[in-house]
């Protein structure tokens, strides 16, 4: 459904596809993730092969409005693997946004307009490897804001406005091995 000019999806629109394994909605209108989300909830509840019992594993939602996502809108897909989430208007996000995802191996959340995160934001994402954080508006990299991120081994953070890393702000990254663009003056901060 990419390349369309899709504003909204009724919540139970997508209700009956137990199969659905890809669902794209690139290229849209789209300017919040809530209930048309928690109506696939019906595959999260279709028997499969899958120990979290749904079979969703790669959801697109770039190049949309996304001004907002409803807190627990992801909850129904544990088993989730890539979310895309990059080129909209998401400004903030707490860790109620990302419930449910304890199996996401790639976020996207680049060409955003994020100034910051909560601490725990980033909390539920414990098999997350590869984050993409590159051109927002962060300003600097809290202390212990990736400690629940153990996986990580890619981290892009280029193009945002960061002035200051702290201290302890890789805690815990012992995998991450690609960092691209960090600028070395940034880093004695």
């Amino acid at each position: 459904m990419d390349n369309n000019l899709i504003e909204s999806i009724h919540e139970h629109a997508l209700a009956r596809l137990p199969k659905l394994g890809r669902l794209s909605l690139r290229h849209n209108k789209l300017s919040c993730v809530s209930r048309f989300l928690s109506s696939l909830g019906g595959v999260a509840n279709h028997k499969s092969n899958d120990k979290h019992g749904q079979v969703l594993k790669f959801l697109y939602l770039s190049h949309n409005d996304i001004v907002t996502i409803y807190q627990q809108a992801f909850t129904a897909f544990g088993g989730l693997l890539c979310l895309y989430l990059d080129h909209n208007h998401l400004t903030s996000l707490s860790s109620s946004h990302f419930e449910g995802l304890s199996c996401l191996w790639h976020l996207y959340l680049s060409n955003n307009e994020i100034t910051g995160f909560e601490r725990y934001t980033f909390s539920p994402l414990v098999a997350l490897r590869k984050f993409h954080l590159q051109h927002n508006k962060l300003t600097s990299i809290p202390d212990h804001i990736f400690a629940s991120l153990g996986s990580l081994e890619e981290l892009c953070l280029d193009n945002n406005r960061i002035s200051s890393i702290h201290q302890h702000a890789f805690v815990s990254l012992e995998k991450l091995c690609f960092v691209p663009s960090i600028q070395q003056d940034m880093l004695h901060k």
